[in-house]
């Protein structure tokens, strides 16, 4: 008898709690949904006040203190995005008047979430259309007064800028609410399947904005590095590259050791000399080389600390890192590039056949390591100088060195010594 008592007592515990945890989940479902609906009137409003305060005056007002190619670049798709959101506040509206008749939510998102593509247009050109604002405001002393009024009329207290980017923000908070609301509606619930597919489209949406905005970023990055260039520099802007990283190597040269400022793409590696100038850095172009047939050699601290050398059918060099941490870290970064092209390069078909035939270029022996020809042994003067064999890379005398070959890489008669010229014909 007791034993069934005690039964009971427990049975009635856990369907309180568990009444208990329904009645909290119902709670915080009921101020999602009010959440939903608050942002969303919120955001509705700013929508209309960019179009009534800003768009439509602009359009209007005669001498035009915008073109209307500006005007659509600055404003984009807002008078669309307003005009779905205008009617999803509406909806969401209704629905909240019933709402303790009929908790449904989900079924909205469905039925719109087609729409909110548009939303992917707009942020993709919002960078272009802040700077295009930013560069005609600095420009007319009468759109800047006219901005600085409507800014202080709007009733928002926020500016042009900080409305603009409203859009930007609001799929990845629809996003965020969609994940509160299904995490407090119950599996038995009829809402729960429509919510968990608005949550996967609006999801689809939000992905398909990030990686537009990922993309944007990712091409400004290379042409701001482009910009910084000076030279015979080609254009840097390619299908599928990516910046990994950039900064100071010493390259070995044939008189000398020079700071070269490298960049490493996702399949190429670009370098130059810094030119001084007052701001932002400017260099000098020296060369692309393609990452694809290319061979990183790492090399023991017996000759240069911390070097490495790169093996390139155009250029090979050696190059010196600020600390053994720093080549690792190079190293790296070009293994893991040349792997990728590796496995993937001819299915992103950025690769040329021609390419991987190519000899590869011979890293050449700095002019202080040679104090006598590497052929006959007879010593350099000032008269007797040094030449560089284009295909071993070695310092040799000019007699040594008389002869000329047409090599893979250079494509017309280069001066080669005469042992390499044995072996080549």
């Amino acid at each position: 008898m007791n034993n069934q008592l005690l039964g009971n007592l427990c049975a009635a515990w856990v369907s309180r709690k568990r009444y208990k945890q329904l009645v909290t989940k119902e709670i915080n479902r009921d101020k999602v949904a009010k959440e939903i609906l608050d942002t969303e009137l919120i955001y509705v409003k700013n929508l209309e006040t960019i179009v009534s305060h800003y768009l439509k005056p602009l359009r209007a007002i005669n001498p035009p203190l915008l073109s209307p190619k500006s005007i659509n670049i600055i404003f984009g798709h807002i008078e669309d995005l307003l005009s779905i959101n205008k009617e999803l506040s509406i909806k969401i509206q209704d629905k909240m008047t019933q709402w303790y008749q009929s908790k449904k939510l989900g079924e909205i998102f469905i039925r719109l979430s087609p729409y909110f593509k548009l939303y992917t247009e707009y942020c993709s050109n919002y960078d272009k259309a802040i700077a295009r604002l930013k560069q005609k405001t600095e420009e007319s002393k009468d759109l800047s007064m006219f901005l600085k009024k409507k800014n202080s009329e709007n009733g928002t207290g926020l500016d042009l800028i900080s409305l603009l980017i409203m859009p930007v923000q609001r799929i990845p908070r629809y996003k965020l609410l969609l994940q509160s609301l299904i995490q407090y509606t119950p599996l038995e619930s009829p809402d729960y399947k429509d919510v968990d597919k608005a949550l996967e489209s609006i999801s689809e949406v939000a992905n398909i904005v990030n990686e537009s905005i990922r993309e944007k970023q990712k091409m400004e990055k290379i042409l701001s590095i482009q910009k910084r260039f000076t030279g015979a520099c080609p254009p840097l802007l390619a299908p599928l590259r990516t910046f990994i990283r950039e900064g100071y190597l010493t390259k070995v040269c044939r008189k000398d050791h020079k700071k070269r400022w490298f960049i490493l793409f996702s399949d190429a590696l670009v370098y130059g000399t810094k030119i001084e100038t007052v701001g932002a850095p400017i260099y000098k172009f020296h060369r692309l080389l393609l990452l694809h047939g290319s061979k990183l050699s790492k090399l023991d601290d017996s000759k240069f600390k911390n070097s490495f050398q790169i093996i390139h059918s155009i250029k090979s060099f050696t190059l010196i890192a600020e600390s053994e941490q720093e080549k690792q870290s190079w190293t790296k970064s070009i293994e893991d590039a040349q792997n990728f092209l590796s496995k993937h390069g001819s299915s992103l078909n950025i690769l040329k056949k021609e390419e991987v035939t190519l000899q590869s270029a011979p890293v050449w022996v700095p002019d202080s390591e040679a104090l006598q020809c590497m052929e006959c042994q007879i010593k350099f003067t000032t008269i007797r100088r040094r030449h560089h064999c284009r295909n071993c890379g070695n310092v040799v005398c000019g007699k040594c060195s008389d002869q000329k070959w047409t090599l893979d890489q250079n494509k017309k008669d280069v001066r080669v010594c005469k042992a390499c010229y044995n072996y080549l014909s």
